[in-house]
């Protein structure tokens, strides 16, 4: 006899057909549905239905989903915080299974965190760069006064005469400092390199030191130094040492009208699985406390896989459900087991196909061993970080659509309907590996590479900068009859190779006594006033010096002599050789003629011969 909420389509009783959405009966054993007619009602909602009366109370909690048309199914990646709850439950289960490997733990917010503070460490370390520079003032002081006196009243210009001296911050000792760019000047056509300290050359060593610790942070400390590699292998040919392959967690919650006929989730639903799969089962009532019309039966299953020998080929797990409960929500979530790739849920509301105009409507009718069937492809994943030394391995799933056992005319001979999580695994499996990129090494080579081609371009900057101050203080001396400073003219003088010009004006030769403020030992000395109307005068003594010659002049004449010695020698060793090639010639010119000489004695003595055998021949006749 066929219960409430079904019809008799067979002649002998032996099936019931459910009423599919839209109808309804209340009546035992009756050989058609009930049109439903009232707007939302469960009868228009779901099949199956018991009443055209029984609506949703407006406070239920529970919101019956509605059937998808299609096979397209949503899915969406998990939050950290998920994976992380998730993972920490697998983990204690698999450590008691698989205690080959250590496992690799998710991502976390540690990478943002790095991030944010090497951005700090280079802004602290460019702030105190800078900050060394401008100790020095050329930047907010000198390069001011270089290009703007020449627009600048009488009395800015007494101002820059009052302290040109003392502009800038660091002291004179502290070119002693200069180790790196002592020899970074701008040379003309003609001198030599020369060391020479300066206290630019002290700012530009400090702020290297600055930018080789940057480069130290990056390469050793910033830089991941990781190179990951990807490759699809056939599972024959890779040794995974693993005894599975992570989870499957499985959810489904069916809807159905309440009937007397109900008992209860864990009495009517089973659940069964193949032998590549170790199952762990929830089942539960929705909203049993609320006494709804629906009956609302939930089922969690957290399926742990196993290894190479037992998950493969077809695995699948299988919910035998009441012929009413045909509208089924299901969500399948994968394992994590790639930090690049956080883990995805699909989720899909799986019912009988809409029918077509004419056509009768439809209900899920399939048997255990030819059940409705949700599939997917898999992929067995396996991930070797050896910078952790630690291995994941888990699945990659494509969804791959659903196959409906449907009827229109029968239902079931056993009043349950059977779906199927459907995993066909392949015979590959695809691996990834993290390994170092460079080895330490290598990173000290790149370290030292950077920091030579850093120091490279300072020197560059150090030249140009260094010209250009050494050169605005020359013209404004000049122009503004002004000293230059002795550190700057000492400078020239020596990139130079001259000892100062008698002329006096910008270019007074100081020795170092006067360039650490001692005035004692100066050759030249001057006395200034200034009068009212702003002019400058007073009298220069000038205190006569010997002459004596400038001893890089002697040294290059010492290296010319030097090199004419060297021309000489090779001239002479020239001549030398050609007169033995000349008296080799005349040994062998003496050695022909006397050649000659000993063939002509023996063409006499021939011709001799040959006039005595003349003679006797003669004789004879």
């Amino acid at each position: 006899m066929c219960p409430l909420g079904y019809q008799d389509t067979s002649n002998d009783d032996s099936r019931c057909q459910l009423c599919p959405t839209g109808f309804y009966q209340d009546t035992f054993q009756m050989a058609a549905c009930k049109v439903c007619t009232l707007e939302g009602a469960l009868c228009k909602l779901v099949p199956g239905s018991i009443s055209a009366a029984n609506q949703p109370a407006a406070t239920d909690s529970i919101k019956l989903p509605n059937i998808s048309t299609n096979d397209v199914v949503a899915m969406h990646s998990l939050t950290l915080k998920e994976v992380q709850e998730i993972q920490a439950f697998q983990i204690n289960q698999e450590n008691e299974q698989n205690n080959q490997f250590k496992q690799c733990k998710a991502v976390d917010d540690v990478q943002a965190e790095r991030s944010s503070t090497f951005v700090l460490v280079y802004s602290l370390l460019f702030v105190a760069s800078i900050s060394v520079l401008l100790s020095r003032k050329f930047l907010c002081f000198e390069m001011f006064l270089l290009f703007s006196l020449s627009f600048s009243s009488t009395n800015t210009k007494h101002f820059f005469h009052a302290i040109s001296p003392t502009d800038r911050f660091m002291p004179l000792c502290s070119k002693n400092f200069d180790i790196v760019f002592a020899k970074s000047h701008f040379i003309e056509e003609g001198h030599a390199v020369r060391t020479v300290d300066s206290r630019l050359g002290t700012s530009f060593h400090f702020v290297l030191m600055f930018a080789i610790i940057a480069l130290f942070v990056m390469v050793f400390v910033d830089d991941p130094n990781t190179i990951k590699t990807a490759s699809l292998k056939p599972i024959s040919s890779v040794q995974t040492n693993t005894t599975t392959y992570g989870h499957v967690n499985l959810t489904i919650t069916t809807y159905a009208p309440r009937t007397d006929a109900f008992e209860s989730c864990s009495t009517d639903i089973v659940v069964d699985q193949t032998n590549g799969f170790n199952c762990v089962s929830k089942m539960k009532e929705v909203g049993k406390a609320l006494n709804l019309k629906l009956a609302v039966c939930s089922v969690a299953m957290d399926c742990t896989t196993g290894g190479d020998v037992h998950f493969r080929g077809i695995q699948q797990v299988v919910f035998g459900l009441p012929d009413a409960f045909q509208t089924i929500e299901w969500h399948v979530t994968q394992s994590f087991w790639d930090p690049e790739g956080l883990p995805s849920t699909w989720s899909h509301v799986l019912g009988p196909s809409a029918p077509n105009d004419g056509e009768d409507p439809q209900m899920l009718v399939g048997e255990l061993k030819s059940p409705t069937t949700l599939n997917f492809g898999v992929t067995r994943g396996l991930r070797e970080d050896n910078k952790k030394n630690c291995k994941n391995a888990g699945l990659e799933l494509f969804w791959r659509g659903a196959h409906r056992e449907e009827s229109s005319i029968d239902g079931t001979s056993s009043g349950k309907h059977y779906v199927a999580v459907r995993f066909d695994v392949g015979e590959e499996i695809y691996e990834k590996k993290v390994e170092d990129k460079l080895s330490l090494q290598n990173q000290m080579a790149q370290w030292f590479t950077y920091a030579m081609s850093v120091i490279a371009t300072m020197k560059i900057a150090k030249i140009v900068l260094q010209l250009i101050i050494d050169k605005g203080f020359v013209i404004l001396g000049e122009t503004y009859n002004q000293h230059v400073p002795a550190d700057v003219q000492r400078r020239i003088n020596i990139l130079n190779e001259t000892l100062g010009d008698n002329g006096g004006g910008a270019f007074d030769l100081r020795d170092d006594d006067e360039e650490n403020g001692n005035a004692g030992g100066s050759r030249r000395t001057g006395t200034r006033t200034t009068g009212g109307d702003g002019e400058i005068y007073g009298v220069e003594l000038t205190v006569p010096v010997m002459n004596r010659k400038n001893p890089l002049a002697q040294h290059t004449e010492r290296v010319l002599i030097a090199e004419l010695k060297e021309q000489n020698q090779q001239q002479a060793g020239q001549i030398q050789h050609q007169a033995e090639q000349n008296q080799q010639q005349a040994e062998q010119n003496q050695q022909q003629a006397e050649q000659m000489r000993v063939m002509q004695e023996q063409i006499a003595k021939l011709m001799k011969v040959a006039v005595v055998a003349t003679k006797s021949k003669t004789a004879t006749l």
